[in-house]
């Protein structure tokens, strides 16, 4: 009786520090991975609307954000469902001449793994956050960076920056520290297109679910955007994950003008 009582407890004791090794372990993993994707975002931030002094064609494609985006759905084709409604996700876009002949454009988005498990566990948890690169050169073609075959552009995909991103926004602000609401490249409205040199800071927002459940109990988090034209978009999300949003924010230094 008494070795099966100490079993039961060794077994209990195992199963609890167990349990939180590994809520530390993926917590540790969540910020580690929210560092070094905002840390790459915050280096093109602060790149995004360079343009070389011998560089001889346009600039005019400086940075631009899209609210209530959608998210791409990985491995489809161009079809009606090939983009997914990502309930408010972000989308990021900017350029900057590397060389006085060379210019990319670099696209953080969220991307889906499969169309028919987007809401796994009610929380959007087959996502990753995807960083895209189009290189552009004087005379030639766009090309897209990360393909099997770079010359033909076949099996071109985004490269995973992070996994299990619930939210992804990106909040454009004037040297007034007034919202920008429309920023970008190619649109019907000259003031969404002038509105790129009115840039000053740029903030992003990640949120992170851990890779494993932790909680007991499911528990529900409300997830708010920041598109002031929709006065904030909410998503709820119920589960036994848990989530963290990391925050970063850069002066866009190559854009501002005074």
């Amino acid at each position: 009786v008494i070795g099966v009582i100490s079993a039961a407890a060794i077994f209990y004791s195992y199963n609890i520090f167990n349990k939180s090794y590994q809520s530390v372990v993926d917590k540790a993993k969540m910020s580690s991975s929210s560092r070094n994707a905002l840390s790459m975002i915050l280096k093109d931030l602060r790149n995004a609307g360079y343009c070389d002094i011998n560089y001889n064609d346009s600039c005019d494609r400086l940075i631009e954000k899209r609210d209530n985006s959608y998210a791409e759905v990985k491995n489809y084709k161009v079809n009606w469902y090939q983009y997914y409604r990502g309930d408010g996700t972000d989308y990021l876009a900017l350029e900057y001449n590397i060389s006085p002949t060379d210019r990319v454009e670099i696209r953080y988005y969220l991307v889906a793994y499969d169309r028919n498990n987007l809401k796994e566990a009610n929380g959007r948890i087959t996502f990753y956050l995807a960083r895209e690169v189009i290189e552009k050169q004087i005379g030639k073609n766009p090309k897209k960076v990360h393909c099997k075959k770079y010359w033909t552009q076949t099996d071109c995909a985004p490269i995973m920056i992070t996994p299990f991103v619930s939210d992804f926004q990106v909040v454009f602000k004037d040297k007034n520290g007034k919202e920008l609401s429309d920023v970008c490249f190619d649109c019907s409205s000259q003031t969404a297109k002038d509105n790129q040199k009115r840039v000053h800071t740029a903030e992003i927002y990640l949120t992170l679910r851990s890779p494993n459940q932790i909680y007991k109990k499911d528990r529900t988090v409300i997830i708010t955007n920041h598109d002031p034209g929709k006065k904030g978009l909410r998503q709820t999300i119920t589960d036994r994950y848990h989530r963290e949003t990391f925050f970063a924010s850069a002066y866009l230094r190559n854009i501002v003008l005074n």
